[in-house]
């Protein structure tokens, strides 16, 4: 096991996790600050099977310089929560600027991830096969996932907020709180929007549903054979 608190991981690089590598372990994060690190996969944090619980942190200008996750690559039935935690200006070369998940899954309460970009999908979220929740205590709150960026912004099936997709061994279900959960709009008076679109989904039969979120609604949505569910 492994405990921080009031730590400052800075410019640390590695082939996986450039601040933490993390394999059948639980780790546990509070009041520190985790910038300017690298890895090829993870550049912050790479999780295999392990748990990493997340509390009053900022994770932040950390770079997976060849694959996925530029802060939280998440492999291996691994498992990820954020508690007021802020992940933003992070960088990936492929899937998943912010958070990249693989049969992990995430959950996220009073937190923000924002002003992350990938060259891949889901510059904020990439799930596959992976559980999402996003929710918070109060309204007041800046938390949801916002004003992340594709590179290039010609990428319009991006999903630059979160990227869903599912296979046949196993179905991604996420969980929208709209009142709790941000994901921007063009408003001047909000928080900035995802660019270039919120949501995409895609099944493992190839089917795909796109969702402008624009906090409409909350919903949660369940990929399953052809079909996209959202209620």
């Amino acid at each position: 096991h492994l405990k921080l608190t009031d730590c400052e991981v800075h410019d640390s690089t590695a082939q996986l996790g450039g601040a933490i590598y993390s394999t059948g372990a639980n780790v546990y994060l509070k009041d520190s600050h985790f910038s300017g690190n690298s890895a090829s996969d993870g550049g912050a944090f790479y999780l295999d099977g392990s748990t990493l619980f997340s509390d009053r942190n900022t994770i932040e200008s950390n770079e997976a310089t060849d694959n996925n996750g530029g802060a939280f690559s998440a492999t291996a039935k691994s498992t990820l929560v954020l508690e007021e935690t802020e992940v933003h200006s992070n960088l990936s070369a492929d899937k998943g600027g912010a958070v990249y998940l693989d049969d992990s899954p995430f959950e996220m309460w009073d937190s923000a991830i924002y002003d992350n970009e990938s060259g891949g999908l889901g510059s904020g979220i990439y799930t596959y096969r992976s559980n999402v929740t996003c929710s918070a205590s109060s309204t007041s709150l800046e938390a949801g996932v916002y004003g992340n960026q594709a590179i290039p912004q010609t990428r319009v099936a991006s999903g630059t907020g979160i990227y869903a997709y599912s296979a046949a061994s196993g179905i991604a279900k996420l969980t929208i709180d709209s009142d709790k959960c941000d994901f921007g709009t063009s408003s001047s008076t909000s928080q900035p929007d995802n660019s270039p679109g919120d949501l995409f989904f895609m099944t493992f039969t190839g089917n795909t549903k796109s969702l402008n979120y624009d906090n409409n609604a909350s919903f949660t949505c369940v990929m399953q054979g052809a079909l996209v569910q959202c209620q």
